[in-house]
């Protein structure tokens, strides 16, 4: 009779007689562990945990938005410095509205500017969303909530500014 030794899941051998097909340990199996169960009931290691998606995705829009924002406000800055005095630091304001009446492509550098703060509050509320997930890594998460969160309170404190410097005129 010939004897076969298997190696079992629990990395104890586990001996077979080809003829009876019958299996038995050499060693005492864990109790309540059966070859089937993905897991050692013993095992005091934890599952990893996965990030959470949609804090990868609120991270991910704030990193686009923020590149979108700078190319944006670059492409404005370049357009319009041209139209302020270089040794006296003063825009004519009259020679801006005109040339700026004659550049479309600010209005939609200005669209764009609006848009990426519409995509930092789905940002916003995506990395919120992925806070309150249960049994994943939160880090990212954070980061979008984080960083999204800021921007959209820096462009409102942007725009306040801006009214009461144009009302304080």
């Amino acid at each position: 009779m010939e004897v076969i030794e298997l190696e079992h899941p629990t990395n104890s051998p586990v001996q077979q007689d080809p003829a009876s097909d019958h299996r038995s340990t050499t060693d005492t199996a864990t109790p309540g562990y059966n070859g089937f169960s993905p897991v050692d009931p013993y095992d005091a290691t934890p599952p990893r945990r996965k990030q959470s998606g949609l804090g990868i995705a609120s991270f991910t829009i704030f990193a686009s938005m923020a590149l979108i924002f700078v190319i944006m406000l670059g492409s404005v800055a370049v357009k319009i410095t041209g139209l302020i005095d270089a040794e006296t630091g003063v825009a004519d304001y009259e020679e801006l509205e005109r040339r700026m009446a004659e550049m479309p492509e600010l209005a939609f550098m200005s669209i764009a500017l609006l848009g990426t703060l519409f995509g930092n509050l789905i940002g916003l509320i995506l990395g919120i969303i992925g806070l309150v997930q249960k049994e994943r890594k939160k880090v990212f998460a954070v980061l979008g909530t984080v960083l999204n969160g800021i921007v959209i309170i820096g462009l409102a404190l942007m725009v306040l500014v801006t009214v009461a410097a144009i009302s304080a005129l």
